[in-house]
């Protein structure tokens, strides 16, 4: 038998051993080290990917106070925006409290009249139709102290004019239609309106 020209003397076989060892050692590496860094690696990522979610997580709950704050913000906004509806037969109250609104404003009352409840989009209002003569600053103001201190009243239409005897001293006649929303007497209690 031919001897294989590796194995021929001591460093033919200290040669074929560090070989081996070398391949074992290769072997080892990637059997044992890699999975071990790919592991690391893949750990780092996660705590990356945790990292971000927790930061995100933090945002969406500073997001979801700050929407809760306003959401608070505007329930308070609403009920101080909540409009208590007196009952129809309170109407007659209601057409002095209009006419001395409109003194105050400085026009003058030709008429005011109110007219049988009505129903509509389930809200019960009572037409109320004011004349009035007066400056046009004078029913600015009316028609704004409406809004302000009557938040029960909407003002429907309105129309202005300037008879021929009054052109010279600014003074107009008004019509102004009105809803007052209501509700029937006898309701159990009282309802209450969105503000018009």
């Amino acid at each position: 038998m031919k001897e294989l020209p590796i194995l021929r003397g001591e460093r033919s076989i200290d040669a074929l051993g560090i070989a081996i060892g070398v391949v074992l050692s290769g072997m080892a590496f990637w059997l044992a080290i890699v999975p071990v860094m790919n592991q690391r690696s893949i750990q780092t990522a996660r705590a990356t990917e945790l990292s971000n979610i927790k930061a995100e997580l933090e945002d969406h709950r500073a997001r979801q106070s700050g929407t809760q704050v306003a959401i608070d913000r505007l329930r308070s906004e609403l009920a101080r925006c909540e409009v208590k509806l007196a009952a129809t037969s309170s109407l007659n109250t209601r057409i002095m409290e209009l006419s001395e609104l409109a003194t105050e404003s400085g026009l003058e009352v030709v008429t005011i009249k109110g007219e049988d409840a009505k129903q509509a989009n389930k809200r019960v209002y009572v037409p109320v139709k004011v004349i009035a003569r007066g400056q046009y600053f004078a029913v600015a103001r009316f028609l704004k102290d409406i809004n302000v201190r009557f938040r029960d009243t909407a003002v429907d239409k309105f129309a202005a004019a300037a008879e021929r005897s009054e052109k010279e001293s600014g003074d107009a006649v008004v019509e102004i239609d009105l809803s007052w929303y209501a509700v029937y007497e006898g309701a159990s209690d009282m309802a209450t309106a969105p503000n018009p």
